[in-house]
C-alpha cells in the first residue's frame, strides 16, 4: 500500500503543499521515521 509522506516533516516546518509530498510504500514510510528530514 502507498502512503503520502511529507519530504520535510510538518514538525520541522514542512507544509502540505504538493511540492513537499511524495508517495512511499507503507514499510518505507515507517522506516523513514517522523524525525527524518
Amino acid at each position: 500500500m502507498m502512503e503520502v509522506d511529507h519530504i520535510l516533516p510538518r514538525s520541522k516546518g514542512g507544509t502540505d503543499h504538493p511540492d513537499n509530498l511524495q508517495l512511499l510504500c507503507s514499510g518505507c514510510n515507517r522506516s523513514k521515521g517522523q524525525d527524518h528530514g
